[in-house]
Formats: C-alpha cells, structure tokens, sequence
C-alpha cells in the first residue's frame, strides 16, 4: 500500500495520479454493478469488485481525521448553515418533479422502512462521488471536478438501470438528464460550502419524498 502510494503522489505527477486514482475508483464501481448481474459472479464474491476503489481511498486513510477529510465531511458553521436551508429545499422540491414525471402524488402517504434504506444508500453515494471524487478531481480543476463528479454519478445509474434493462424498460433519456442536472445542482452546492453534508442531505430528502410509499424494495437494490 505504502509503494502505490509512493507512486501515485510523486511529485511532479499529481495530476495524473488524480486522473488514474478516479478512472480505477470509478472502474471499480461500474464493475461491482455490471459484472455480477451478466457472469457467474453473485453475492459475497461480487464485493470483490469493490476492491480497487477501497484501496484507492485507502490510500490517504490512516486516521479518522484522514477519513474525514479524504469525503470531504465537515461540522457546520455559521458561514455554512446557510446551504442547509438551499439543500432540503432542492431535495423536496427535485423529489415533488420526479414523483409528478412518474404520475404519482406529489407527496407520498407515508414514510416505510425501504425510504430509509433508499436515503441510506444515497447518503453512501454523495460521500463517494460528490464527497471523494470530487475533491480528488478538484485538484485538476475547480469546474471539472463538479462536470466530471456529475457525469462519474450519472454513468454509476446508468449502468445500474441499464445491467436489467432487459427485464426492467427504463428511459434512459429521462435518467440521464435528470441525474446529471440534479447531480450538477448537489455539485456546486458542494464546491461552494466544501462539505459533503450538505449534498448527502439534500440526496437524502429527494429520496425519502421520492421512495417514501415504496413498500417493495426496488430491483435495484440487492
């Protein structure tokens, strides 16, 4: 571990350490959804794919304030404060759009334990794409980072829809602009309050108002 660090953070490098860290991190994602679904991989060993993206990240991890810094998480502040606000109001507001494009009501009746799981598992993914990769990508570039963080989201769902897309119709159109324009919303969000926080719950209010009647746990989900 301690050489392909070395490696990695040579000076002189470190762009391209940055571009190699986040193709292999987000290879590995990819991987972890694709693979299992179209070859004899199944559960546990499908994990196996996870592999890369934790050694990527593991790279910078030798203590909890590491952990911390490496997804970006930090408390709030008064200078901050003001995003939470912006966020929960986004998260409602994308997640009435999507319920109404989807011809349900605006709000759901109640909240089942499924919403909860949902906003759990967006909570992970802000942390890896928007709270991670976007930091690592930040030091190439301010404006790539939020572009790049966004498309690197929105090409996870795709191919998250796409690997049963011969047994679940999905439109791809509708996928692909919705969750990069939402995702571009969370990613200057980020940028600007430099906390991954805010993004995870504006995520985290778009999916308990849209998967908040949900009593069967989506194909998506295993």
């Amino acid at each position: 571990m301690i050489i392909i660090r070395d490696i990695l953070t040579k000076p002189g490098r470190s762009k391209l350490s940055v571009a190699v860290e986040s193709v292999l991190f987000l290879g590995g994602l990819l991987s972890f959804i694709w693979f299992p679904l179209h070859s004899h991989f199944s559960f546990p060993w499908g994990l196996s794919f996870l592999i890369v993206p934790a050694l990527v990240v593991g790279i910078y991890i030798r203590s909890l304030r590491d952990f911390l810094n490496v997804f970006d998480i930090r408390a709030i502040t008064r200078r901050t404060e003001m995003y939470l606000p912006v966020v929960f109001l986004t998260g409602l507001l994308l997640g009435m759009l999507y319920r109404e494009y989807i011809h349900l009501p605006v709000f759901p009746s109640k909240l089942t334990s499924f919403a909860v799981t949902a906003a759990a598992i967006g909570a992970v993914e802000e942390l890896l794409f928007r709270g991670f990769l976007q930091a690592q990508l930040r030091k190439i570039n301010v404006t790539a980072s939020v572009v790049l963080a966004t498309a690197a989201h929105t090409a996870y769902k795709v191919t998250l829809f796409a690997a049963l897309q011969s047994v679940f119709k999905t439109d791809f159109v509708f996928l692909l602009i919705w969750t990069f324009l939402s995702g571009l919303i969370f990613g200057v969000i980020k940028e600007y309050s430099r906390n991954v926080i805010f993004p995870a719950t504006g995520h985290v209010v778009f999916d308990l108002i849209v998967y908040g009647g949900s009593t069967l746990t989506p194909w998506w989900v295993w």
